[in-house]
């Protein structure tokens, strides 16, 4: 698929048996959408569990939605890109890599979510995160990295893993 912009993804089955519908450890994969650079916006929606990559070759996506899923989302974002992920009721894994600083917006809303990155070199300029409704964050640093975590809300736990050298979190409230 290429030259589009808006890509809308919902994850659902059809079947009219009870052993037609997917099963706990069952999920709807896509490995990974990057052909087209084109595409700003992703909204995925459904009442099926979903396991989602999106490549690095998605430069302009600057608008993720997944407010309309219901059911249990895996969401890999690996382009370097200011991004706006918007979130709904369902539980939502989002590892967004080496790509979250202070120009990203996370707001998974209800659910019981974690927002995975890795945070090395980030300073208290790119460190100062937006992130909201995300019960759990869990950022790996393999260097030196500052995070102010004053627009940090919602979150139960906040993660430094595999660290190596020097962390700093600022603004906890």
């Amino acid at each position: 698929i290429t030259d589009v912009e808006t890509l809308n993804i919902v994850s659902s089955h059809t079947g009219t048996t009870a052993a037609s519908a997917l099963t706990a450890t069952d999920d709807n994969t896509l490995g990974d959408i990057s052909a087209d650079t084109k595409l700003t916006t992703l909204n995925i929606s459904g009442s099926d569990q979903a396991s989602i990559s999106v490549g690095s070759e998605a430069t302009k996506l600057a608008t993720v939605n997944t407010t309309g899923m219901s059911n249990d989302l895996s969401l890999t974002l690996a382009a370097a890109v200011d991004q706006t992920v918007t979130g709904g009721s369902a539980k939502e894994t989002v590892a967004m890599g080496t790509t979250l600083n202070n120009a990203d917006t996370v707001d998974l809303a209800g659910g019981t979510d974690v927002l995975s990155a890795t945070v090395t070199g980030l300073t208290a300029t790119t460190g100062a995160l937006t992130v909201a409704n995300v019960e759990t964050l869990n950022l790996t640093n393999g260097g030196t990295a500052v995070i102010d975590a004053t627009a940090i809300t919602g979150a139960s736990e906040i993660a430094i893993l595999t660290n190596t050298t020097k962390a700093t979190i600022t603004g906890l409230a």
